[in-house]
């Protein structure tokens, strides 16, 4: 045994497999040449979790309040990428909500960058 334990999820793999990538590319658009990102996943009771953080500039108050709306671009912290629709986000939590999840965005405070957190049941959602 490796060590890793084994969880069973009830998930749509190509729209999950599609939030996590989203998310991913955001944290290394995002952070600096040199800094870090990382994919935590653990279980938090009947959840599964997800949260992907990074050594960028972190999401300004106004993308913390809005980051997950659709069309929503903050210019102040995404100048330096080009190719942002503001849809990201927006799609990562349609796809959160669709499993009966939630997403949060905050920042850290140890490093300031960037930590978008998804919460999922490990159960399929009641339709």
């Amino acid at each position: 045994e490796d060590g890793l334990k084994q969880r069973e999820m009830y998930a749509e793999p190509e729209l999950l497999s599609r939030a996590l990538q989203n998310l991913i590319d955001n944290a290394v658009r995002y952070t600096p040449q040199g800094g870090v990102v990382s994919m935590e996943i653990r279980e938090d009771g009947e959840n599964v979790i997800f949260r992907v953080s990074d050594t960028g500039c972190g999401f300004s108050r106004s993308a913390l309040r809005h980051g997950k709306e659709q069309f929503y671009m903050d210019d102040s912290s995404r100048t330096a990428v080009k190719a942002h629709y503001g849809m990201g986000l927006y799609i990562v939590d349609t796809i959160v909500r669709q499993h009966g999840g939630t997403l949060t965005l905050e920042n850290s405070p140890e490093t300031g960058g960037a930590c978008v957190t998804v919460s999922i049941p490990g159960r399929a959602p009641a339709m």
